[in-house]
């Protein structure tokens, strides 16, 4: 596992190393982004999944960032969403949200600032909440979302 790891992260940097892109990876797109659960009936979740796609896509191919083409978490009904322990109030219940893969160094959280986050409307869980590399000693994720909270860079509730 520890080998994976390491092979993964010297991958992600000979990408960035050259600019290394692929196509399909490069943004998010719909059907990866509602995941096994489809699309929803309710046109105006479609409209926040068209919306918070808008925001973080712009944002990685603006600033480059280290993205590496797996999104752990995007649209999630409220009955998944209670079976795997989620927040009632989540904002991927109204598809305000997604959970991006990070490497254990966490260079994905690491590139986005404040500043990025006001430009394109978007709010990121403080990474000491996410599920942890630097607390756990594994891959974890970046929650960004659309949906405004009193600070940029936030603790869940």
């Amino acid at each position: 596992m520890k080998m994976l790891s390491i092979l993964w992260t010297f991958l992600l940097s000979l990408g960035r190393l050259f600019r290394i892109r692929r196509k399909d990876t490069s943004t998010i797109n719909l059907t990866e982004y509602y995941g096994k659960h489809g699309a929803p009936q309710d046109i105006q979740l479609q409209h926040n999944a068209q919306e918070t796609l808008k925001a973080v896509n712009a944002m990685i191919l603006k600033y480059d960032l280290p993205y590496s083409g797996v999104v752990t978490s995007g649209y999630r009904p409220s009955a998944y969403n209670r079976k795997i322990g989620g927040s009632p109030k989540s904002a991927h219940i109204r598809c305000q949200a997604v959970d991006l893969l990070d490497n254990e160094k966490q260079e994905l959280a690491d590139s986005i600032t404040p500043k990025m986050l006001r430009e394109f409307g978007l709010y990121m869980e403080d990474q000491r909440y996410t599920g942890g590399a630097r607390t756990r000693g594994s891959g974890s994720w970046v929650h960004l979302q659309i949906r405004p909270t009193k600070r940029r860079i936030f603790i869940p509730y």
